[in-house]
Formats: C-alpha cells, sequence, structure tokens
C-alpha cells in the first residue's frame, strides 16, 4: 500500500523512562505520562491528564466475555487503555467514532499456530478488517510503512480513514473514523507488540499533533 515514508521516532530517553517506578504510568514531562510494561520491555507516552485504563478494568468488566476467557486473555497478554475524554470511561477505549482521542496498547504471547501464521498482512488486520475494507471502498489508506527496528522487530505502521456504509449500525455515531496502528512482531515470532490510536475524523485531524507524539514514543527493547 503506498503513503509517505514516516520522520525520524521521537521516542522518550531511555533515562527518562528508567526512573518512572510506577507499574502502569510513570513520571511526567513537557506534559507528558509514561506507560509502560517492564516484562515486556514496552514503553510509550501519553498526554499528562488522559486517563489511563489498565488490563483488569479493560476486561473484568467486558460482558461478551466468560469467566475463562477473561482468564485466558489476561494471563497471555498485557494491555492498557487510554482515553481523553473529559468524562473518562472503559468502554470509550474501543470506540472508533469519539469524538476525544482514545486507544490502546497490547502485547501478545503468540501459539504456536499463530507464531507460524504472523505476517504483514495479519498484522494489519489485526483489529479491523483492513483489506476486506479496502475492497469495499470503505478505508482509505492515508499512510503505510513497513517497520524494522534493532533486535529483529518487524511489523507495520499505517494511518486510515474507515467509511461506515449507510446501513451499518454504527454510521449514526459517525459517517468517517481515523486510525493509527503500528504493530510489531519480535524476531522468534512469539510476541506481537501493537498500539493503536483513533477517533472521528474531525477529532484526528484536530489532534494529529498529539497523536503522533503517542504513536512515534512507541518503544519495544529486545529482552
Amino acid at each position: 500500500m503506498p503513503g509517505r515514508r514516516w520522520g525520524p521516532r521521537r521516542s522518550a530517553t531511555l533515562t527518562a523512562i528508567t526512573v518512572c517506578l510506577f507499574a502502569l504510568a510513570g513520571c511526567s514531562s513537557s506534559g507528558s505520562q509514561y506507560v509502560k510494561s517492564t516484562e515486556n520491555r514496552t514503553y510509550f507516552k501519553v498526554p499528562t491528564g488522559w486517563k489511563l485504563f489498565d488490563e483488569q478494568q479493560l476486561i473484568q468488566d467486558n460482558k461478551d466475555l466468560s469467566a475463562d476467557q477473561k482468564d485466558k486473555i489476561l494471563n497471555s497478554s498485557w494491555r492498557v487503555g487510554f482515553d481523553a475524554s473529559p468524562e473518562p470511561q472503559p468502554q470509550h477505549v474501543f470506540a472508533p467514532h469519539s469524538g476525544f482521542p482514545v486507544g490502546f496498547a497490547e502485547v501478545d504471547h503468540l501459539s504456536g499456530g499463530d507464531s507460524d501464521a504472523v505476517s504483514d498482512e495479519s498484522l494489519r488486520n489485526q483489529f479491523i478488517p483492513v483489506d476486506q475494507l479496502v475492497q469495499n471502498k470503505q478505508l482509505d489508506v492515508l499512510d503505510y510503512q513497513n517497520v524494522n527496528r534493532g533486535g529483529g522487530f518487524h511489523g507495520i505502521r499505517f494511518r486510515a480513514r474507515v467509511h461506515s456504509a449507510p446501513d451499518s449500525p454504527i454510521y449514526a455515531e459517525g459517517p468517517a473514523f481515523t486510525i493509527e496502528q503500528v504493530s510489531l512482531v519480535n524476531q522468534a515470532h512469539d510476541k506481537s507488540y501493537s498500539l493503536i490510536t483513533m477517533c472521528s475524523a474531525k477529532c484526528f485531524e484536530k489532534n494529529t499533533g498529539r497523536i503522533e507524539g503517542i504513536m512515534d514514543s512507541w518503544t519495544v527493547e529486545e529482552s
């Protein structure tokens, strides 16, 4: 998929990160709060004042999941959500038509079968059916890049605008939203690392600078 190349990644320095000792969100600098998973050696930052939701808050209240499914997710992944709304709620995290930026980070342990099947195609279709929506003329790819980082990490980063079909049950929530996603897999192909930010198309345009800052800060280090 065509698109412009992304500029240099403005990640936080390792020194700043290592002094952040909290399990979820750490020290604040220049209007940012750091979010990390020490176990997965994964870091990013969001603006100070945005609400963070840990994996328990995101999973335990999900009525669509059974108790066994919740346990399986919690035992095989790490995730955290964020919401810029002045009235933040966990359910906002997965609401693409939000009037404020929302999103989540997720690290998944891949089973043998998933490890064998992981590819750029599977990564970009991991959360929304990008390729199908392109075929249906409901998605415009605004930017796309193959990503290679030190330590053998490989993946994709893209930004897309999704247009809801008029007969879609979510059309009333807004005719278009914009999503940006970066997804990586480690060299062993046993872990995937994803960060997604989204909101309505108008919201995304208004907050592009802040959203790019979040996405650029996504740091994954070799274990």
